[in-house]
C-alpha cells in the first residue's frame, strides 16, 4: 500500500520496519472512513488509534494482478480503471467481478461483505424513486424502521434518510459511515439508490455496496 495521507505516511517514516496494514475492522463489517469507526470494531484489542480524520475516499483500495496481461483489477477502488489504463494500456477486470458462476481471484468479493446489520435492498437505474417509496410503504406496513440512502436531496418518508452526493465520488466519502450510522439509529431495512454509470469510481461504489447488499438488487 502506498498511502498519500501525510499522517500514515509519518508513520512509516517513523517505524522504519515493513508495516503490516490490513483494513481496521471487523470482518465483513463496514470499512472504517474515522477514527470512530475504527474504535466501534476494535475497542479493546488494540492499544491506540491515530486520527488523522476521515477517509477522502471512503473505499478501499485498488488490487492489481500484474502476473497476468492484461493485468487483471481484482477489487475494484479508489484508483480506477481509466487512470490505471493511462499508464499501463489496457487494463481488464477478474472475470469473477462481472460474471455469474466465476469466483474472484481476491478473497473478500467472495461473499457478503462491507455489510450492515439491517436488511438492505439496492434500486438501481433511471427511476428508481417510485419503487423505494413502495417499499418502504410495505416495510412501514410490517412495522420496520426504515432508513434511506440517496443519490442527492432527495425525500422520502422513511425514518431515516442520508443524501449519498449527487455524484459517484461523493457517495463513495459517504457509503460506509451511511451504513454504520443507519445501524446506530436502529434501521431494520436500508434501501439505497445507485443511479451511476460505468466510469471512474462508479465500478467500485456499485461493488462495495452490491457485496454490502449480499447481491439483494431491484432494476428500474
Amino acid at each position: 500500500r502506498f498511502p498519500a495521507h501525510p499522517v500514515a505516511r509519518r508513520l512509516l517514516e517513523l517505524a522504519g520496519d515493513p508495516v503490516a496494514a490490513p483494513s481496521a475492522n471487523t470482518s465483513g463489517r463496514p470499512s472504517p472512513t474515522k477514527a470512530a469507526h475504527v474504535l466501534e470494531d476494535m475497542d479493546g484489542k488494540v492499544d491506540y488509534i491515530i486520527d488523522g480524520g476521515n477517509s477522502s475516499v471512503g473505499l478501499e483500495s485498488t488490487v492489481l494482478d500484474t502476473t497476468v496481461s492484461p493485468p487483471q483489477i481484482l477489487r475494484p477502488g479508489g484508483v480506477s480503471r481509466e487512470e490505471l489504463e493511462q499508464i499501463l494500456g489496457t487494463v481488464v477486470y477478474d472475470p469473477g467481478l462481472i460474471r455469474e458462476g466465476v469466483a474472484p481471484k481476491s478473497p473478500g468479493m467472495k461473499y457478503k461483505h462491507y455489510a450492515p446489520r439491517a436488511q438492505m435492498t439496492i434500486v438501481e437505474g433511471d427511476r428508481p424513486r417510485p419503487v423505494i417509496e413502495e417499499l418502504i410503504e410495505r416495510a412501514r406496513r410490517e412495522g420496520k424502521r426504515v432508513a434511506v440512502l440517496s443519490a442527492g436531496p432527495r425525500e422520502y418518508a422513511a425514518e431515516f434518510l442520508l443524501d449519498g452526493g449527487a455524484d459517484a465520488e461523493q457517495y463513495a466519502a459517504r457509503l460506509f459511515d451511511a451504513l454504520r450510522e443507519f445501524d446506530e439509529m436502529g434501521a431494520d431495512e436500508i434501501f439505497a439508490e445507485l443511479p451511476f454509470g460505468d466510469a471512474g469510481i462508479a465500478p467500485a461504489v456499485r461493488n462495495r455496496i452490491y457485496k454490502a447488499a449480499g447481491g439483494n438488487v431491484i432494476k428500474c
